[in-house]
């Protein structure tokens, strides 16, 4: 899918964000209390090493699809349909609170540096990759659940089907996650206006709790989305070649 791939770019180019940042940080002389920021920057990169292998671990349905065989009814094709959506969802579902995490991390980052300047670029930087990035991610997931509906409609899938109900989970997972997203931004935001103050650990705790959560709905929600994906495959075994 032509957004996905675009987003995992723009992960990558976050994350090399994030490196040359750190190096700055970490080097830059002669600002104000030069060790407590070190010491900030260390802890940060300890929580988020620990989220950034917490989404490692969970995306683990396969990123390639499966060869197909020929399809015997209309009930094999709507499986096979919604294998690759499967697929396709389980993509979406780690790129974007991984790239929400990547953006909080490059924003702290900055917001640790001396210049007089650092808290208001910081946050100029959340807007702007926010809205270049999430806002894809969002848009993406919102024709995920437009394709799975027409799937349901194309395959005259009653409501009172399972496949319904697995569509409003979807639904509500998709929503979850925006929501989570959109909370660990704003605890950014506040975290980064306290960056230099006196009670910047509780503003910093209250960040992790947020990552925290962020990244536990990532876990529970892909190994939802595998499940699913694994379900359908055993289902679709006998029709299938070999898998990539």
């Amino acid at each position: 899918m032509k957004k996905t791939h675009i987003l995992i770019t723009c992960c990558s180019l976050l994350l090399a964000v994030c490196i040359a940042l750190s190096v700055v940080v970490l080097n830059r002389p002669g600002h104000e209390s030069a060790q407590a920021q070190d010491e900030k920057v260390v802890r940060l990169y300890g929580v988020l090493d620990s989220a950034y292998s917490r989404i490692a671990n969970a995306s683990n349905v396969p990123r390639t699809e499966p060869s197909l065989a020929p399809a015997s009814s209309d009930d094999t094709q709507f499986k096979i349909a919604l294998l690759h959506f499967y697929a396709q969802s389980n993509n979406i579902v780690s790129i974007l609170p991984f790239t929400t995490v990547q953006v909080t991390e490059a924003a702290l980052l900055k917001a640790f540096m001396s210049s007089a300047t650092a808290v208001n670029e910081s946050l100029a930087y959340i807007d702007r990759y926010a809205d270049r990035t999430l806002a894809s991610a969002y848009e993406t997931m919102e024709e995920l659940l437009e394709k799975y509906s027409a799937l349901l409609q194309k395959y005259n899938i009653s409501s009172s089907s399972s496949y319904t109900s697995k569509y409003n989970k979807l639904s509500s997972i998709f929503s979850s996650l925006k929501n989570s997203s959109t909370e660990l931004l704003s605890r950014t935001r506040t975290l980064i206006k306290k960056s230099k103050s006196d009670d910047y650990d509780t503003y910093y705790t209250n960040y992790v709790e947020q990552l925290s959560d962020l990244t536990g709905k990532i876990e529970q929600y892909c190994a939802v989305i595998s499940g699913e994906y694994y379900d359908l495959l055993a289902e679709l075994s006998d029709d299938y070649d070999d898998i990539k």
